[in-house]
């Protein structure tokens, strides 16, 4: 184990800096074509790196090196692997209908969600408060996720602003929000910020606007929601 650890910190390193500019070029370069494609897979495989790493890593110093506040590492991996991998299933199926696999995905969403909600009250017993709310407030996101998940994989229920392309909306939210996820463990994780509390809220706000900005982009290019009886055309 002795071994085992640095070697799974450095994978984690190296995946993490590869998800960091692989996924901020998603951000920045159009989305769509070939490019958009491969760069995605890179990004997807690279962040399913980084959580499953971070959760064995967080696993090893709560247990063997008794650091309870190892406990962020495991929530933002739970949190960050569910976004990454139900982004992913909605860029690659688009609008087909969901299989097995969307609901077992749905269904382990939902236990990952009970999984944060039982860490914030073990964590609580240990007097730890901010991870207890970030515990609970990435619980919660999720469980709204999930059940947005499940209503499509198992009624086929869709977005009634978005309609068919309620795929890509969701898409894009959770495949930006599994950034969000990564940017603020690096922050936290090296206090690249002066100001504790900016780290963790700098990237969800830049983040936030920028899935505020994309919604908007794309609603008005297929003139949907607000913007459904807008004689804009695209720029």
């Amino acid at each position: 184990m002795e071994t085992f650890y640095p070697v799974l910190r450095w994978i984690h390193i190296a995946a993490g800096a590869l998800a960091l500019a692989s996924g901020l070029f998603q951000l920045v370069s159009p989305k769509q074509g070939t490019l958009h494609r491969q760069i995605g897979r890179v990004y997807c495989i690279t962040m399913v790196v980084v959580c499953t790493s971070a959760l064995v890593t967080s696993a090893y110093r709560i247990v063997v090196q008794q650091q309870p506040g190892a406990v962020f590492l495991a929530a933002v991996g739970v949190f960050g692997l569910f976004l990454t991998l139900t982004g992913y299933r909605y860029g690659r199926r688009k609008s087909a209908p969901p299989t097995a696999a969307d609901r077992w995905l749905v269904l382990t969403g939902i236990a990952a969600t009970l999984a944060l909600f039982a860490t914030g009250a073990w964590v609580y017993t240990r007097g730890i408060t901010m991870l207890v709310v970030l515990c609970l407030v990435f619980g919660l996101i999720q469980l709204l996720m999930a059940a947005e998940d499940y209503r499509y994989a198992f009624y086929r229920k869709i977005s009634a602003r978005y309609g068919t392309l309620t795929w890509k909306f969701t898409h894009l939210g959770r495949m930006t929000g599994s950034y969000i996820a990564a940017v603020t463990a690096f922050f936290v994780n090296i206090n690249l910020l002066p100001v504790p509390l900016l780290n963790w809220l700098l990237p969800t706000v830049a983040g936030g606007a920028a899935i505020a900005g994309f919604t908007a982009h794309y609603a008005r290019k297929h003139r949907l929601g607000r913007f459904a009886a807008s004689n804009q055309t695209e720029p």
